[in-house]
């Protein structure tokens, strides 16, 4: 078989695999194959990073978009930075990974909650590692418009965080209409020049140095797969708000495990 056929014949077996495991019907039914796909997705992602020659060209010289914390670390969820003392939750996601769209359906508010109260840091982490092998770069797309939001307003990064994941294509790789970031950013009030300027920096892919060397500082940090929560540094078991009985996710277990956190 040639090489080409080889790597046909990859992608289509790791489409497969991303296929069989995404919830179909209702991201609630079965729970089981959500779990299934986070640790499929997980073992996919290290393969596909450790096989792939970084591209970065450096394009946007080291621009960062407003809320970045470093200059390879996610973007600040909270409008103001909560200070020392409040535990740090960092989220490490890729907006097409169909498991990463689940746990946001059935955590998001709860993570924007634990951030506008100021009750955890909540640092978003966009990764892009879905987008090897796959034409258009669709994660990579999907990210910047989400720190072109953050770029415009904190306020704006948080609608647009959950408006891209409200309108996740139903299959990895079809990717999001054009106008879907436009009007996602109208809805979470940009307009005027600063819908200008964001229309702009989507259409330029202002931040793709800078989200190239999160997804890149992610994988160094011991990131395998996504969703990937953190509390303080530490792994958090997604697996352990599972309700399998019930067919939900306990959103109260991670705001259990910040207040356990925070009292430490």
């Amino acid at each position: 078989m040639s090489t080409a056929s080889n790597g046909s014949h990859d992608r289509s077996a790791r489409q497969a695999k991303i296929q069989a495991a995404a919830p179909k019907e209702s991201k609630l039914k079965p729970i089981l194959a959500v779990i299934v796909a986070l640790v499929a997705i997980a073992g996919i992602g290290a393969a596909i990073y450790f096989g792939t020659k970084s591209n970065d060209t450096g394009a946007t010289n080291g621009k960062l978009p407003r809320g970045a914390v470093s200059e390879t670390g996610g973007i600040m969820l909270n409008a103001t930075d909560p200070g020392a003392g409040v535990p740090v939750l960092d989220i490490y996601e890729d907006f097409q990974c169909p498991a990463c769209g689940f746990y946001h359906e059935q955590l998001g508010s709860t993570v924007d909650q634990l951030a506008s109260s100021g009750k955890a840091k909540v640092v978003i982490h966009l990764k892009s590692f879905l987008d090897a092998g796959i034409p258009g770069e669709k994660s990579l797309k999907a990210a910047n418009a989400a720190a072109c939001a953050s770029n415009s307003s904190p306020e704006a990064f948080v609608k647009m965080h959950d408006g891209i994941f409200a309108t996740q294509p139903e299959q990895e790789g079809d990717g999001w209409p054009d106008m879907t970031f436009s009007d996602l950013a109208q809805k979470a009030g940009i307009t005027g020049e600063a819908k200008k300027a964001y229309d702009q920096c989507v259409a330029d892919v202002t931040y793709e140095s800078y989200l190239k060397k999160v997804d890149e500082q992610s994988t160094k940090d011991g990131v395998k797969g996504t969703p990937t929560y953190r509390i303080n540094g530490k792994d958090f078991d997604l697996r352990t708000l599972v309700d399998q009985q019930a067919q939900k996710v306990d959103s109260q277990g991670l705001v259990k495990a910040i207040e356990d956190a925070t009292q430490k």
